[in-house]
């Protein structure tokens, strides 16, 4: 079913174009946020706070643009196979951190940003499959795939902000 394929491949390029815009826009505060975990030197920091939302734009884009799926669906998984490798570590090493997956800093990296990301693997992985089969962009179809898509990002990013939200206002009651 080509919807499906051009649909999950283009939730993809706008879930990246999302991210790597939103880490660009606050760079400053994500750069202090990779420098706080300890893990690299501090001059590092900086480089990796610019290149992060770089490889999430140029995969965005290379998947908005359906330039060779497989491959720019290979580099979607890389990415969130190393962005949940490194939620899980932040768990399993017990620190506290803001999540700044999608440029917030006020969400604290728990096990729903792990459930989430091994949901956005599955998903990808799922693309990946299908990749193969996806015609070439063509008006109607890939408009209707791209709106399906932004919904579906705009649905997903807003659910995982209102279970945070539900989760502060349990806190205070």
């Amino acid at each position: 079913m080509p919807v499906l394929e051009l649909t999950l491949i283009s939730f993809f390029a706008f879930l990246f174009l999302f991210s790597g815009a939103a880490k660009l826009r606050a760079v400053r505060r994500f750069r202090d946020q990779i420098a706080a975990f300890g893990v690299v030197p501090w001059r590092v920091a900086p480089v990796l706070a610019v290149s992060i939302p770089l490889a999430e734009l140029a995969v965005g884009a290379a998947l908005l643009m359906r330039v060779q799926p497989a491959a720019s669906l290979a580099a979607a998984l890389a990415l969130l196979a190393l962005f949940t490798g490194f939620i899980a570590w932040v768990l399993a090493s017990k620190r506290k951190a803001a999540c700044f997956c999608f440029g917030e800093e006020d969400g604290e990296i728990s096990g729903l940003t792990l459930a989430r990301n091994v949901i956005l693997l599955a998903l990808a992985a799922g693309a990946f499959a299908f990749s193969g089969s996806v015609p070439p962009a063509s008006g109607m179809l890939s408009l209707l795939a791209g709106l399906y898509a932004l919904s579906g990002v705009l649905l997903f990013v807003s659910a995982f902000h209102l279970l945070g939200l539900w989760k502060t206002v349990r806190s205070l009651l």
